[in-house]
């Protein structure tokens, strides 16, 4: 997919996303019977993972999407080892993460009578749950990625397809403007 369809497929999905659970908090609210309500439970996990999946399967496309553009850079080129290595090692963490909600939300989903395990009711679960898929790898992805790039020097010239300076200040018939005339200093 064109990245420049991106920003709206990522708020469809998302507006998708709330909408169900939504629909999901409203089923559970009317539910009455125990079965209806762990049918629910389930429905709820099963969207869970499909989204997670979603997620799993946008972080490895575009992943190795940017990773195949920076390969093609020069070996040479300046922080084009440390680029691949960011690039390669956050598509790792946010993939590894969002495939072990899946698994954990489906074993929650079809075999929670089994195991006998309350999530909710297990502080210990929950917390080494949230801390190997959510703190972790967010810690994790911010501790990889946490110089930004420098600013852009003042005698910047710009590459090819990249805004400058001259393109902000053409007028309307494309002809550029005069430069600003200097004040002289005057003596006083």
């Amino acid at each position: 997919m064109p990245t420049n369809r991106l920003k709206p497929v990522f708020f469809s999905v998302s507006a998708s996303a709330y909408l169900l659970q939504a629909i999901v908090w409203a089923f559970l609210v009317s539910a009455e019977q125990e079965n209806e309500v762990m049918a629910v439970r389930k429905a709820s996990a099963f969207i869970m993972v499909a989204f997670s999946l979603l997620a799993l399967f946008g972080f490895v496309a575009y992943g190795t999407k940017l990773w195949f553009l920076l390969s093609r850079f020069p070996a040479e080129s300046r922080g084009r080892g440390k680029k691949l290595k960011e690039v390669s090692l956050v598509t790792l963490l946010c993939s590894i993460s969002f495939l072990t909600r899946a698994v954990v939300l489906v074993i929650q989903a079809l075999w929670m009578d089994q195991l006998g395990l309350d999530v909710a009711g297990h502080p210990l679960v929950n917390f080494i749950y949230y801390t190997f898929v959510e703190i972790l790898p967010a810690a994790s992805v911010l501790w990889i990625l946490r110089k930004l790039p420098p600013r852009r020097p003042r005698g910047y010239t710009p590459l090819r397809g990249e805004p400058g300076p001259s393109d902000q200040t053409q007028q309307r018939d494309g002809s550029s403007p005069e430069p600003p005339r200097q004040q002289e200093e005057q003596d006083v």
